[in-house]
């Protein structure tokens, strides 16, 4: 008898080997690339491998599965009566197992938007992770490998034009590749107003891209919709907008999600909803080629976010209570997940791919690193399969081996925040386009300098500047530019009093999610009970 049985749902799988190789990758690889695959799953041979991939391998009884680091395709596998059950659909396994809640996994997701390490929120069922070689044993056994080690250069660029040069030879790399790849598709790029989008869609006007097209959707007065527009004109880029109406959003939502939440929750994740209702209009209309290749900017600049802590020489605790907060507040602060095991041994996990704690740099390594592999790979990237359940395809260039080695380059200075690389994307899109850099701001108050700064520290004495921001969070929330609130199956007025105790939209959708709330109302993870 047989122990594995693979389920594998995605048209994207390429088998090799006779059978006993099975290669995921969203754009189809060349014989070539094919052909340059390591013969065996080990950390030297894919550390480098270009693009997005899974791999499984089934050899002597055992199966091998290794991960790239975006996490582009990721797998649940259960132990179930002597064989292994391993997929790329959660959804095949509800009839075929216990399906029983995780508790603890549950309670962090509540918080978080999605699970901890390489549990899902399905009881005894694992998720492949970011980076990671796996083997399975026929006895159940699973043996875990990092792919590499996520470690700034020992011997770091310390000027701008150094580390520009090296990072503008890597965007030549992976979106020349690119290019060469989609043999002529389109190229679709969801444009923002901030610095991401704006680099992708400059670099491609850079390399005379044949076929390109720009887009944004949000309600008719969104600021990003005409700074969106902007640039795309500026660059000679045809743009479209995909209008939000809440009313029509909230309709479609209530009848038509349930498929799509089944489809793109993959046991570990809040479905990424906000593209949503866009792609669906997109598909209907076919205000883009059937075959589209779109491209967001989603990039590893910017992940320290608390750049004192490498400042400061931050001890653990800090450094705990920092990704703590800055991960675990859609319900409003709290300290339970840090509590929890789930939460001891995703860190313990992010520590082994670190140099920590070897001096502050290692806590630059630890606090980005944490936040790739778990919110952007499993949150952030996991929004691709918004695009592969619309039948289009997807790329992250940004986000190739190339693109990373490059940053990782960067001195401390050049990397801790995002300055240099705002610099760097400025002067490129104002090369590209002729135009000077326009971003989104919220508008300035105008008021004289001295009254001002007396009464900012008047309300930071009495905290009435939180109380100020909460409101204006909240505000913004109840009324947001995307039209998130439609997307909240409670009214509005629930919806304040929830946020008046702490809670963000993602905290609402988790809850209306693992509840079986939200849409349709169909329970798709396993309800928690107690």
């Amino acid at each position: 008898m047989r122990n594995t049985e693979l389920i594998l749902k995605s048209a994207y799988w390429h088998t090799t080997n006779a059978g006993k190789r099975h290669v995921w990758s969203m754009i189809a690889p060349t014989p070539q690339q094919v052909a340059a695959l390591p013969a065996e799953l080990t950390e030297d041979s894919l550390v480098g491998l270009p693009g997005h991939w899974t791999i499984i391998d089934e050899h002597d009884g055992k199966v091998s599965i290794a991960t790239d680091r975006t996490r582009s395709h990721p797998l649940c596998f259960t132990y179930q009566d002597g064989r292994w059950l391993i997929t790329d659909d959660i959804e095949t396994l509800r009839y075929q197992i216990p399906w029983e809640s995780d508790r603890e996994q549950n309670s962090v997701f509540e918080c978080t938007g999605f699970t901890l390490g390489s549990s899902t929120l399905v009881a005894n069922v694992s998720a492949t992770q970011a980076a990671e070689c796996l083997s399975l044993s026929p006895d159940g056994q699973v043996t875990r490998r990092p792919l590499f080690s996520y470690n700034y250069s020992e011997h770091p660029v310390s000027t701008p034009a150094e580390l520009e040069k090296i990072f503008s030879d890597s965007l030549d790399t992976v979106l020349t590749r690119l290019l060469e790849n989609s043999k002529g598709r389109q190229l679709v790029i969801p444009l923002s107003g901030g610095l991401d989008s704006r680099l992708l869609a400059a670099w491609l006007k850079k390399l005379e891209a044949p076929n390109v097209k720009t887009f944004t959707y949000g309600k008719p007065d969104s600021p990003e919709t005409s700074i969106s527009e902007q640039v795309a004109r500026a660059l000679g880029l045809e743009w479209f907008n995909v209008m939000l109406n809440p009313q029509r959003v909230r309709q479609a939502w209530r009848s038509h999600s349930a498929d799509f939440l089944r489809a793109t929750w993959k046991g570990t994740s809040l479905p990424h909803v906000q593209d949503w209702y866009a792609l669906s209009v997109m598909r209907q209309k076919g205000l883009v080629d059937e075959d589209a290749i779109f491209l967001p900017g989603h990039t590893i600049v910017g992940n320290t976010h608390n750049e004192e802590l490498i400042i400061n020489h931050a001890d653990f605790s800090q450094i705990q209570q920092a990704l703590l907060a800055h991960h675990t507040f859609l319900q409003g602060r709290s300290s339970k997940v840090g509590k929890t095991s789930a939460w001891r041994d995703a860190l313990q996990e992010a520590i082994e791919y670190v140099n920590y704690p070897k001096g502050a740099r290692s806590i630059q390594e630890l606090i980005e690193w944490f936040n790739l592999k778990e919110r952007q790979a499993k949150y952030i990237n996991n929004s691709m399969c918004s695009y592969e359940y619309f039948n289009y395809s997807w790329a992250l260039p940004m986000l190739e081996p190339e693109v990373w080695n490059a940053l990782l380059q960067g001195s401390e200075t050049l990397t801790i925040d995002r300055k240099w690389y705002a610099d760097f994307t400025s002067r490129i899109y104002a090369e590209q386009s002729g135009k000077e850099v326009n971003y989104f701001h919220a508008p300035a108050t105008q008021m004289n300098a001295r009254l001002k700064d007396v009464l900012s520290k008047i309300m930071r004495y009495s905290h009435a500047d939180k109380v100020l921001n909460r409101y204006r969070s909240i505000q913004v929330m109840l009324d947001h530019p995307m039209a998130f609130e439609a997307l909240t199956p409670s009214r509005k007025t629930g919806q304040l009093c929830k946020m008046l105790s702490g809670a963000s939209t993602l905290g609402l959708w988790t809850k209306a999610f693992t509840s079986g709330n939200w849409g349709e109302g169909t329970l798709i993870p396993p309800r928690c009970n107690g």
